[in-house]
């Protein structure tokens, strides 16, 4: 059976058509393309390591905290012990400053913000610890120059700031 068409209706028909499943055939061909794979298990330790961090230092432990994390994955294995006992101690500082300005730290309140990764060799975490008033970043960075992730750095309060911030999402105005 042949239907006769009749133009100005089937072009408006098609013209919707075309809007609604041209943005549906062209996220199906984005997803296909991306790579669907969780990270690579190798990447799963620093997040491992971190989110155990994060989880303890808020609950007041940080000079066991540092000592521990800083052992378990320090770039310097030599330097760790005395890496950690300065750390402990900027941050024990800091905490105290910060309390005034943003308020008490709040019970299990940090929040994993997200990861950048580049290439398989470079990955830096970046959390935020939750206060009355405020929060205050913490970054992780890692490198993996051969079979074994090492930390580079590890950054909080205002050093982490812009990687904070790197992993924030614009939305437009409404």
């Amino acid at each position: 059976m042949v239907r006769k068409a009749n133009s100005s209706t089937d072009i408006h028909f098609m013209k919707k058509a075309i809007t609604l499943l041209l943005p549906l055939c062209i996220g199906a061909f984005i997803l296909m393309a991306a790579d669907t794979k969780g990270p690579a298990p190798e990447v799963d330790r620093p997040r491992q390591l971190t989110d155990r961090f994060m989880a303890t230092v808020i609950t007041n432990q940080s000079v066991a905290t540092f000592g521990i994390f800083l052992r378990s994955c320090w770039y310097k294995p030599a330097e760790a012990v005395g890496e950690a006992t300065t750390l402990n101690g900027t941050y024990l500082e800091a905490s105290k400053a910060l309390e005034k300005e943003i308020g008490r730290q709040l019970p299990g309140g940090y929040e994993f913000l997200g990861r950048r990764r580049m290439g398989t060799s470079f990955v830096t975490y970046v959390y935020v610890e939750k206060h009355e008033d405020g929060l205050w970043p913490w970054s992780f960075t890692f490198y993996k120059a051969q079979n074994e992730w090492k930390l580079r750095v590890l950054a909080f309060g205002t050093s982490a700031w812009d990687d904070m911030m790197a992993m924030s999402m614009p939305e437009p105005a409404k």
